[in-house]
């Protein structure tokens, strides 16, 4: 019996991610975290930065 090449990729990448997730929480993959520090406030506006969207008193986002 012979297992043609499709097989063998097919399996060779399941074992791939097999490993990946068996090492993990092992500190061998780094991990990637968000920055901290606080929320950034950005702000909608033209180009010229005359007039920027707002908030609505329904807490909605209301451009012009």
């Amino acid at each position: 019996m012979t297992i043609d090449t499709y097989t063998k990729f097919i399996m060779t990448i399941i074992a791939g991610a097999l490993v990946v997730i068996a090492l993990k929480g092992t500190g061998i993959i780094p991990t990637a975290n968000a920055q901290s520090g606080g929320v950034h406030k950005i702000a909608i506006c033209d180009s010229n930065g005359s007039r920027c969207a707002q908030i609505d008193y329904e807490g909605r986002l209301r451009t012009k």
